[in-house]
């Protein structure tokens, strides 16, 4: 299913790529937290994760601690 990334997203993904290229974006089950998106453009594509940061304070950066503990124990 295609769909319309929220404004800001995508007014990121054109200031970082002002190609003009458009951006084709895929809705990704699996979270109940977060918001996923595939995001493709060209030959590219890009994974997506979106939360609310007022509802889950530095998520991102828990998560970032995790994953390095578990690829510390590896």
């Amino acid at each position: 299913m295609s769909l319309q990334l929220p404004p800001k997203i995508m007014e990121f993904l054109e200031s970082v790529d002002p190609s003009g290229k458009e951006f084709k974006s895929v809705a990704i089950g699996g979270g109940s937290i977060n918001d996923c998106y595939c995001i493709k453009k060209a030959n590219e594509k890009f994974f997506l994760k979106v939360n609310n940061a007022s509802s889950f304070p530095k998520m991102f950066e828990k998560e970032i601690f995790g994953l390095k503990l578990l690829s510390d124990n590896s």
